[in-house]
């Protein structure tokens, strides 16, 4: 039986504490080949109380923009959404809950710098919104 060389063990665990500790902390999604620096920090994504439903449910208006100083376009915007649900339909090609914790922004599909993509829904009480994993690309 071969044993590995405790010197290959102790380089493989010191290049994964290396990255644990200096890779960003805004996004540790792996990026694909091609992709260029892309913080979370390049999606804004804002929401307000617009009012009510006439059934007295609470309206909440969605604005989702990409901020990319470079001029990027940013693809595949994840956003964690809890549970998100509606009393008013919500656009599946604007915002689309893929599973719970996940929802996909414009199809996956590109949003220019300086976009907005904007949606309302409905609920009993506002859903924290925040970004989990872009794309950007030039």
């Amino acid at each position: 039986m071969r044993t590995m060389p405790c010197i290959n063990v102790l380089s493989l665990m010191a290049v994964l504490v290396f990255f644990e500790l200096f890779s960003p902390t805004v996004s540790r999604v792996v990026k694909p080949l091609g992709a260029i620096y892309c913080p979370n920090s390049y999606i804004e994504v804002r929401q307000s109380q617009e009012g009510t439903e006439p059934s007295g449910i609470p309206l909440f208006a969605v604005e989702i923009s990409n901020n990319c100083p470079s001029g990027c376009e940013i693809s595949n915007i994840h956003i964690a959404c809890g549970q998100f649900s509606s009393d008013i339909l919500v656009n599946p090609n604007t915002f689309k809950r893929i599973k719970i914790g996940d929802c996909l922004v414009n199809n996956g599909q590109p949003l220019a710098a300086g976009a907005v993509v904007s949606f309302k829904y409905a609920q009993t009480s506002q859903i924290p919104l925040s970004v989990l994993s872009i794309v950007c690309s030039k």
